[in-house]
C-alpha cells in the first residue's frame, strides 16, 4: 500500500478473547499523512511498534475505556511505543506545537495540538479517550481516565504549548471529574493564554476559587491572559469569583492575570504575546 495517504482503524466493541497481536513483520507506509485510531491501548501499542510512517503529519489517537474500567479507578496505562512512533515521523516535530484545544463531551474527551506557525505544512496531534458504543454498556463515561496517562507521558508535546483552549462542556460533572481536570491543567506549566468557552465558563471560576494555595501554585503557573466568553453581567460575576484565585497567585509569585470577556480582545492581546516573545 505504498500510495495510501489516509488510514482509519476503529473498534466498535472490546473483545477480551482477542489474543495479543505480537507482530513480527514491519510495515512502511511511505505516503501516509493522516492516521486515525480509535480503540484499546494494547492494540495501538502493538500496531505502532511495527509501523513506519515517515510523512505522517496528522495523527489522532482515541483510547477507548473497557467496560471493566467504566466505574472503577483505572490502572495507569503505559504508552512506551506511541511517542517513539511519533518521533520517527519527519513532519510532526513535537517542539513545534504551540497551541492546544481541549474538548469535553458526554462520551469522549480529547486534546488537539497544532502548529500555527507552519501554515504551508500544518502538523497536528490529537490525544483523547472515549467509551464504546452505548449498546455495549450504559455506565456514565468519566473523562481523563486515559487522557491523563497519555499526557503524563507526552512532556515533549506539552512543554512547548503557550496557548490553550477549553470548550464545549456537554455533561454533568462530579468531584472526581473536577480533580481529573485540575490534574490536566497542572500539566501545562508553560501556558500563558487560556480561552474558556461554552458551558465550561460557569464551572471554571468556581473551580479556581476553591483551589488551595498549593494547587494555585501548580495550576497554569505561567498564565497571564484569561478569556471567559459570556454576557456582560455574567462576566462581572465570574470575574469577582476569580478574585481569591488571582490574590493567591500573587502570594505564590505567579504573574499578574488579565481577564477579558470578548474573543476579539483576547485575540488582540494574544497576538501581542506572540510578537513580544510570549509576555504581556
Amino acid at each position: 500500500m505504498t500510495k495510501l495517504e489516509s488510514l482509519t482503524i476503529e473498534f466498535s466493541y472490546y473483545n477480551h478473547s482477542f489474543p495479543d497481536l505480537n507482530f513480527r513483520a514491519r510495515a512502511i507506509l511511505p505516503a501516509l499523512t493522516q492516521f486515525q485510531f480509535r480503540g484499546p491501548q494494547r492494540y495501538l501499542e502493538d500496531l505502532v511498534a511495527q509501523l513506519g510512517t515517515p510523512r505522517l503529519s496528522d495523527l489522532t489517537v482515541i483510547i477507548l475505556i473497557p467496560r471493566t474500567q467504566a466505574t472503577t479507578h483505572p490502572v495507569v496505562q503505559q504508552f512506551p511505543q506511541l511517542f517513539p512512533f511519533i518521533d520517527r515521523a519527519e513532519d510532526p516535530k513535537l517542539s513545534q506545537f504551540g497551541r492546544a484545544c481541549v474538548e469535553i463531551h458526554n462520551f469522549r474527551s480529547f486534546i488537539r495540538f497544532d502548529n500555527a506557525q507552519t501554515r504551508q505544512h500544518p502538523t497536528c496531534l490529537t490525544l483523547g479517550e472515549g467509551k464504546y458504543s452505548d449498546s455495549w454498556y450504559c455506565e456514565e463515561f468519566r473523562p481523563f481516565r486515559a487522557m491523563g496517562p497519555l499526557l503524563g507521558q507526552a512532556s515533549a508535546v506539552i512543554s512547548s504549548v503557550h496557548h490553550l483552549s477549553i470548550t464545549r462542556l456537554d455533561r454533568r460533572w462530579t468531584s472526581w471529574d473536577l480533580s481529573g481536570l485540575i490534574r490536566l491543567l497542572c500539566s501545562f506549566d508553560t501556558v500563558e493564554t487560556l480561552h474558556v468557552g461554552g458551558r465550561f465558563t460557569d464551572l471554571f471560576p468556581r473551580m479556581l476559587k476553591k483551589l488551595s494555595n498549593e494547587l494555585v501554585a501548580d495550576v497554569l503557573p505561567a498564565l497571564r491572559l484569561l478569556n471567559l466568553e459570556c454576557k456582560v453581567q455574567k462576566f462581572l460575576k465570574k470575574k469577582k469569583l476569580l478574585v481569591p484565585f488571582t490574590e493567591k497567585r500573587q502570594i505564590v509569585g505567579r504573574p499578574p492575570l488579565t481577564i477579558v470577556r470578548t474573543r476579539k480582545e483576547f485575540q488582540r492581546l494574544q497576538a501581542l504575546t506572540e510578537m513580544e516573545g510570549g509576555y504581556l
